[in-house]
């Protein structure tokens, strides 16, 4: 989470760049006004834009999202980010991602900062829990160059109840230059010191800490909520820190989502980022983009098609060509995969009792991986790389 405070309304541009069974394309564009850095020790309110692009191919995930904040006092900021994941080997009950993480800001008054970081992580899941393993090795510039930085994770999940649990730890350790001037002196007998000039010494100090995260997430029809609570010890140099967020959202409608998060940023001090209060309300509106058929034109091809059955009942109906076994599996269904049956030449169907809501939702064809159904838009998954979001009017 950004640690930047205010309205914020977002209209989310969703055109079909490229969308087929397995490979989508998201671009959002957003604007508001809100609490942005100003440098990396203090913030202040801002007028902001914040565009993204989301690509998932196979298995592979890209996320690219940027920033750009303008002061009262005419002052600019800019960030960039993004996000490369690779799901190496595995399904959605043991896999192995790899990722490359890259995160930079430009700040008018005192210049930028910056990270690369290379990852790897391995995770155990079932139905109702699960845990991984990560590390990564990389650089971090806090605005004096960049120095090695190495990071570990650790961390599971649990679903008690109808709430899901999550506890998280991790480990970086980084190296800082500070450059200081000294003065150069000749002593001279008995106890006579002559200054003779000054000189720059630029040093390597090692930086660490550690955190702890806890979280618990509850979601009820078209309400999820979501509350973090966590804590940092590092070294003599790395301040001890505890923050606490909640995150909500609300589907309002099939393209309206209302948004609201409050709490405490953690500082990141890798890239010299002190720690920030932040409050966000806001609006995602999502815009279907324009189909430009291909020559010669054919009919677009459906994807997940939601029928209301007359029991009362919905109807999950997927195009997929060629296939001999169709498993689904979401959180209705507590991530237990169950069958679907044909529903005709290249089409599946399950039929199921489902609320007005936003889900999450993936599927398996004879046996592969667990996959984003065509035509929903995928969201970021620890565990499979990313799932379906689908909306039950």
């Amino acid at each position: 989470m950004r640690a930047w405070c205010g309205a914020f309304l977002a209209l989310l541009l969703v055109p079909a760049a490229a969308e087929s069974g397995r490979s989508q394309v998201r671009v959002s564009l957003g604007a508001g006004a809100g609490r942005e850095y100003r440098d990396s020790e203090t913030s202040a309110a801002a007028l902001l834009v914040q565009p993204r692009l989301s690509l998932i191919w196979g298995g592979t995930a890209l996320d690219f999202e940027g920033g750009l904040a303008r002061f009262g006092g005419g002052e600019l900021t800019a960030r960039a980010s993004g996000t490369a994941g690779w799901q190496a080997l595995g399904n959605r009950f043991l896999g192995l991602q790899l990722g490359l993480d890259a995160e930079g800001a430009w700040y008018e008054e005192r210049g930028g900062n910056g990270l690369l970081l290379g990852t790897a992580r391995i995770s155990l899941s079932n139905e109702r829990a699960g845990a991984w393993l990560g590390g990564g090795v990389g650089a971090a510039d806090a605005g004096s160059g960049f120095s090695g930085l190495r990071a570990l994770e650790v961390g599971g999940r649990i679903e008690v109840g109808g709430v899901s649990v999550g506890l998280s730890a991790g480990q970086r350790a980084f190296q800082r230059r500070v450059t200081t001037i000294r003065d150069s002196v000749l002593v001279l007998p008995p106890d006579t010191v002559v200054p003779i000039g000054r000189f720059e010494v630029t040093e390597s100090t090692p930086h660490s800490y550690a955190d702890g995260e806890l979280t618990l997430g509850w979601s009820r029809g078209p309400v999820s909520l979501e509350l973090a609570i966590g804590g940092r010890v590092g070294n003599s140099l790395v301040p001890t820190e505890r923050w606490a967020r909640v995150d909500g959202f609300v589907t309002l409608a099939p393209t309206v989502m209302a948004v609201f998060s409050a709490g405490r940023t953690p500082g990141r001090p890798e890239r010299g980022l002190s720690s920030q209060p932040h409050f966000l309300l806001g609006l995602n509106l999502a815009v279907p983009g324009r189909h430009r058929a291909a020559a010669p034109p054919t009919p677009p091809r459906p994807g997940l098609q939601v029928i209301s059955h007359p029991s009362g009942a919905r109807v999950i109906r997927i195009p997929i060509d060629g296939a001999r076994r169709v498993e689904l599996m979401g959180d209705f269904t507590n991530w237990r995969p169950l069958e679907m049956e044909p529903a005709g030449p290249g089409f599946w169907r399950l039929k199921l009792h489902l609320e007005p809501g936003l889900y999450r939702i993936n599927i398996r064809v004879d046996g592969g991986p667990w996959i984003v159904p065509p035509g929903l838009t995928p969201v970021p998954d620890e565990f499979s790389g990313a799932v379906g979001q689908l909306v039950i009017d």
